[in-house]
């Protein structure tokens, strides 16, 4: 889908709004566009646009647009506090968002989710340099969202989902007991679903398999750790999640090319983060990250 840019007007700046477990939002009628994105927790988005109704699952990784003109509302995780960050922002009155798609995987679009992370984080200014400079940003982010199609989207939002679920759920385990291997059968068991379709849910929407990416995930911080700290390999290890420093090099080695004390060594400025862009995991890594 191709966009023909159009000037991009912020009504306010981006902003952040926390619900309890189980809240509801809405309904209500859009006077503007606007952009939202699930930092914690998750919820399903109720949007119709004249007869077309539809419902998306949106958990952290999922950005959703919601036209001018559209009657939408939201249902909150039931078992955890949500978060999700937003931004109104309006149109020239020429401008036809019927078509336009709903939601986006940030995975597949790396870029559009650091735009959304710079929208959080503005720099200082007036007020009117500040929502300048969001407006910017915000016309970026619609020219991505509606150029870049998604790439491997199966469509079936249940998978997602569930998906998105299994990380939440890794991501609280490693919230209380620090990082380490969790195995596909506890977190099947801890979603009540079988860990065969668990596997082909998660590799349907990030790509690869969860065991797979969860190790990632762990190595990168590792990757991160040798390059930012004077941490012994040993300390390392064991704050990613490893049995000790000889089971780290081993898979360390496996995917960077070299073991842990080479790579602090040679590799200081290399991207430690490489592998997970290269598979299209920087959602899961910043999802799987922010532990607090």
């Amino acid at each position: 889908m191709t966009f023909v840019s159009s000037p991009v007007l912020v009504r306010s700046l981006a902003n952040v709004a926390e619900y309890p477990a189980g809240a509801m939002f809405g309904p209500r009628q859009m006077s503007s566009f606007e952009f939202v994105w699930v930092l914690r927790g998750s919820a399903t988005w109720h949007i119709e646009m004249g007869e077309d109704a539809q419902a998306h699952p949106l958990t952290p990784g999922t950005i959703a647009l919601s036209p001018l003109g559209a009657a939408e509302r939201y249902e909150w995780d039931a078992t955890q506090a949500s978060s999700h960050a937003f931004v109104h922002f309006e149109l020239p009155a020429d401008v036809d968002a019927s078509e336009w798609p709903r939601t986006r995987r940030m995975a597949q679009l790396p870029l559009l989710a650091a735009l959304c992370d710079s929208l959080l984080s503005p720099a200082a200014g007036t007020d009117q340099t500040m929502r300048a400079r969001s407006s910017h940003i915000v016309g970026l982010m619609l020219d991505v969202f509606l150029e870049h199609e998604d790439e491997g989207d199966t469509g079936d939002h249940a998978l997602e989902a569930l998906a998105e679920r299994a990380v939440s759920y890794v991501k609280g385990t490693w919230s209380a007991t620090g990082m380490r291997i969790i195995a596909i059968v506890e977190i099947a068991r801890a979603l009540d679903v079988s860990p065969g379709y668990l596997s082909r849910s998660f590799r349907s929407h990030f790509g690869i398999g969860p065991a797979r990416a969860f190790e990632m995930v762990r190595l990168a911080r590792a990757a991160v750790a040798l390059q930012r700290t004077s941490s012994t390999v040993a300390a390392i290890a064991a704050e990613c999640g490893f049995s000790d420093e000889f089971h780290l090099s081993k898979r360390f080695s496996s995917r960077y090319g070299s073991p842990p004390g080479a790579f602090r060594r040679d590799h200081g400025e290399d991207e430690p983060l490489a592998p997970l862009v290269e598979h299209r995991l920087m959602s899961l890594w910043r999802s799987l990250t922010d532990l607090t």
